[in-house]
């Protein structure tokens, strides 16, 4: 009997849990030491993926194509479809920027709202020009290799037009792209936040056949400063991730994006 109840136990823990992968990266500068540097936590499972970095967390859904945030430190969260982000967060800007108004010498009024205006419109531009707005990377690979969280990587340099934009190194071995569809993610992002990612190269042909030939290990990308600015993974994991993480936790309260604490992330 007990034998029993063990494995009834063990299957209904199963039937809860999807087949996963952990990724953390660090994200410094080439002026930074990197073992002080910013670590997120990416949680991916087919269909489901979930970005930890502080007490945010944003869980994307590419099934009813929504997305979650979490504040872990007051326990609020937002939760909807891109429709719903985009009517809130323009909501939500534009009672930012009375209140910004309210604090500017009424003789720069005028200028500060023409500039705050234009922020909006490059933001969250419509639908129709950020598809339009699509470009073309040439990538070329590179003869170097590299050893990245226990991953031989290979080096692939962007270009934007004939410039050096950034190096990604690509594990092989990693066919994460086979698993989470990261085409569809991208439809998701896109109309989150409209023409703010359409040009990207995260958004192109080319970087979806990177991700096809590998997982992007390290990325070092060229600052207008002069410093490269880098994101790493210094740890890839194969799990079993249970249905709760993809899930609001118990307890939480739904809110507002600014009370949850998004609008920081567009500062």
């Amino acid at each position: 009997m007990r034998r029993i109840i063990l494995v009834l136990f063990f299957s209904a823990v199963y039937l809860h849990s999807f087949a996963g992968w952990e990724i953390v990266t660090r994200y410094y500068s080439s002026l930074e030491n990197p073992q002080e540097a910013r670590q997120e936590y990416v949680y991916i499972s087919v269909g489901y993926m979930k970005i930890v970095s502080g007490e945010i967390s944003t869980i994307f859904n590419l099934k009813k194509q929504e997305i979650v945030y979490l504040n872990t430190s007051n326990k609020k969260y937002w939760q909807g479809n891109s429709d719903k982000f985009n009517a809130d967060i323009r909501v939500e800007l534009r009672q930012k920027i009375d209140q910004e108004l309210h604090r500017t010498d009424k003789n720069q009024q005028d200028n500060q709202k023409q500039m705050y205006e234009e922020m909006l419109r490059n933001t969250f531009t419509d639908e129709s020009s950020a598809i339009a707005s699509v470009k073309n990377y040439p990538v070329k690979r590179l003869n170097v290799d590299q050893t990245i969280a226990g991953y031989k990587s290979y080096a692939y340099q962007v270009l934007d037009d004939v410039m050096p934009l950034e190096t990604v190194w690509i594990a092989p071995d990693l066919k994460i792209a086979s698993e989470f569809d990261f085409r569809d993610f991208s439809k998701l992002l896109q109309k989150l936040v409209k023409g703010a990612y359409s040009s990207s190269f995260e958004n192109s042909v080319q970087y979806f056949k990177l991700l096809d030939e590998g997982y992007p290990l390290k990325v070092e990308m060229r600052r207008e400063d002069g410093q490269n600015s880098i994101s790493e993974v210094i740890k890839v994991s194969k799990i079993n991730l249970e249905e709760s993480v993809f899930k609001v936790p118990q307890g939480y309260q739904l809110s507002s994006l600014t009370a949850v604490g998004v609008w920081d992330a567009y500062q």
